[in-house]
This record gives structure tokens, C-alpha cells and sequence, in this order.
């Protein structure tokens, strides 16, 4: 066991710089929607989170509770309560 400044180079300091990444890019997606949207937009935007959730592992918290957020927030909120 290693001492000094208790950060630790292993997998889970990897996975916490991917997950920071993908946070960054579903982040995105929601800045382009503000002011005034179509429909269209809405959809492609849930499509976008959809494709963006598929990278993750499936079941994964976080990416579930994104693609909800996105459903929930073009007013759809049955898909997200089933997410």
C-alpha cells in the first residue's frame, strides 16, 4: 500500500475522468435548447441523450437518470417515471 497524497492512479481514477467527459457532453446537449424550441428539436435532443445513454454500461445510474431528465424535460414524463 502505497502513502502520500491518497489519490490513487487505478481504474477507478479512469473511470471517474470518463464518466466526467460524458457528463460534460450531455451537458451540452441541454445549453443548445434554451429559448425557444419545435418539437423537432425536442426530439432530436432525446435521440441525442439516447445515443449518449448507449455508451454507458447498461443499468448505469447516471446515464438512466440523464435520459430520463431529457424525456422529463420535453414533457414527457411517463418514459422518464419508467426509466
Amino acid at each position: 500500500m502505497h502513502r502520500g497524497s491518497g489519490r490513487s492512479a487505478g481504474p477507478r481514477r479512469g473511470a471517474n475522468d470518463t464518466l466526467r467527459r460524458w457528463t460534460r457532453r450531455t451537458g451540452s446537449g441541454a445549453s443548445k435548447r434554451s429559448g425557444r424550441r419545435s418539437n423537432h428539436d425536442e426530439t432530436d435532443f432525446r435521440a441525442a441523450m439516447q445515443r449518449l445513454v448507449a455508451e454507458r454500461p447498461p443499468g448505469d445510474p447516471v446515464g438512466l437518470f440523464e435520459l430520463a431528465s431529457a424525456f422529463d424535460s420535453t414533457g414527457h414524463p411517463e418514459p422518464a417515471a419508467e426509466r
